[in-house]
């Protein structure tokens, strides 16, 4: 996630980049500080640091601006697959949904 979004603005994107960042709670953001200063610095940029608690509202205010839209999600099979369809009923075509489930350690 920090690479990408590192990379996406370096290129000068233009369109508008929402980062969601999904925790159990509010101290486990890792890079809370480092990801609202990119944004403070990026004005198409806006960084949602959300909990659980929070999720249901977020899916729900998912909405997307553009046809050309991209979709790139990352995390535990469940969470992506909570993103992935709810993006996918906001309009969002699976081919522009890249994602990427993170496997537990053994």
């Amino acid at each position: 996630m920090w690479g990408v979004l590192r990379e996406a603005l370096r290129q000068e994107h233009q369109g508008t980049i929402r980062l969601i960042h999904l925790a159990h709670d509010s101290q486990q953001h890792y890079l809370a500080n480092e990801l609202q200063a990119l944004a403070e610095r990026y004005p198409q940029l806006l960084v949602q640091l959300i909990t659980v608690q929070a999720l249901e509202t977020t899916l729900a205010e998912l909405r997307l601006l553009s046809r050309h839209a991209m979709a790139l999600l990352c995390g535990s099979a469940e969470s992506v697959e909570i993103f992935a369809k709810r993006l996918y009923l906001a309009g969002l075509p699976r081919n522009q949904l890249l994602a990427d489930v993170f496997v537990a350690r053994e």
